[in-house]
């Protein structure tokens, strides 16, 4: 069972811990960290036998996110073990696909401003996902990344969308038919599609209200000509939302079900009791090219 930390009324802790945790070298560990909107968690890699070892999550309950989940990463034991890799998910203000072909780092600020992201005067990104021809742009705050920076010397940090796509994708690259990949994150709504092991479409959504799930995911079968009575969906998210998004695609869909934990990775025992469907971008974070 997980351990409840509770340290006021407003924040809690849950930590999945295996035993094999304390025994494990940092040096043989990466820690895998998500600032979501709403959440921050985090976990710890033992690469020799390719397994989760150790997982954390705890809400956030400021507005300033990074600076808040900064400050809880600064204080936990676990993030100071000296590991050899840290790798870090933030949540973008705007992600745009654009094909490898047409791709040049100099004109990310083109390519946001044309998809209606307005004249971004943050630090600008972009994660390469070579497998599937494409590169994620974005931006960031410049005083997120000097956080994370600050925190952590040795990180590399990839945009949500980025372990989304490039592993949903990839796990589901044999199947056959149409598949449509969906992640809650918080208050954003995640739509991949697969087609015949092919990928063929991604966009976020912004979620206020119940209808928006449906709204969202059916217009995208309609731009596609995609059937919702035919087509599989596989759902990932958490947190007390979940129930009722998912609830909501299932009345919509005929053929839908909650995803799994990236098939590439073990897992402790001690993370057993931990809901399948959730922390995808973090854990996918650690099979990320």
């Amino acid at each position: 069972m997980p351990m409840m930390l509770a340290d006021n009324d407003t924040t809690r802790i849950t930590r999945f811990q295996d035993a094999s945790y304390e025994a494990a070298s940092p040096a043989d560990c990466t820690f895998l960290v998500h600032i979501g909107l709403g959440a921050l968690s985090y976990a710890v890699l033992e690469e020799v036998s390719n397994s989760i070892i150790a997982y954390a999550c705890q809400h956030l309950t400021s507005e300033d996110h990074t600076n808040e989940a900064a400050q809880i990463l600064g204080a936990e034991e676990w993030a100071r073990g000296g590991y050899k890799e840290v790798r870090v998910v933030v949540q973008p203000k705007d992600y745009v696909l654009i094909p490898n072909d047409l791709f040049d780092p100099r004109e990310i600020a083109t390519y946001l401003r044309f998809h209606g992201a307005g004249e971004p005067d943050d630090s600008l990104h972009f994660d390469r996902m070579d497998a599937l021809g494409m590169v994620g742009v974005y931006h960031l705050p410049y005083w997120a990344l000097s956080t994370l920076n600050k925190l952590f010397t040795n990180s590399t940090v990839y945009a949500a969308p980025t372990p989304f796509i490039q592993l949903s994708v990839r796990e589901h690259r044999t199947d056959k038919g149409d598949q449509l990949l969906a992640l809650f994150t918080y208050n954003t709504l995640h739509l991949a599609v697969v087609q015949n092991g092919k990928f063929l479409f991604y966009n976020s959504f912004a979620i206020e209200a119940k209808e928006d799930v449906s709204y969202y995911a059916l217009a995208v079968c309609e731009q596609l000509h995609l059937s919702p009575e035919k087509i599989a969906v596989h759902v990932w998210g958490e947190g007390e939302a979940f129930g009722s998004q998912l609830a909501t695609l299932q009345y919509y869909f005929r053929n839908v079900g909650t995803g799994a934990r990236p098939k590439a990775l073990k897992y402790a025992e001690a993370l057993h009791p931990l809901a399948l469907s959730a922390q995808y971008p973090l854990f996918a974070t650690a099979l990320c090219e």
